[in-house]
């Protein structure tokens, strides 16, 4: 892996991780795609709970961009970051119906 890639990798998961402190923290619930605050009985639950996975996927991300500069993994790597990123997405849609109407 090239220092710029890394660079990529690790600035998104940043960012990814950054935008999730924002929400559980911060309770920044608009920056959540499709957020709609007339369907939403508990804000401050979701707030935790989505930056929360937000602020975990960000983290992953910043390390499987350090295992990949390092050459530790390889593809296998890249194809469970995948899975992760499908699972987390799922949990975040079906958890996220707890603080909903």
């Amino acid at each position: 892996m090239s220092l710029l890639r890394l660079a990529i990798v690790l600035s998104s998961g940043l960012f990814t991780a950054g935008l999730g402190y924002l929400i559980r923290y911060r309770g920044m619930v608009h920056l959540i795609a499709g957020y709609d605050p007339e369907e939403v009985v508990d804000e401050t639950g979701m707030a935790r709970f989505i930056g929360g996975l937000i602020i975990a996927v960000g983290a992953v991300t910043a390390v499987v961009g350090v295992l990949d500069y390092l050459e530790r993994g390889g593809d296998f790597l890249w194809h469970a970051f995948g899975v992760f990123i499908i699972v987390a997405m799922a949990v975040m849609i079906v958890g996220s119906n707890r603080y909903t109407r």
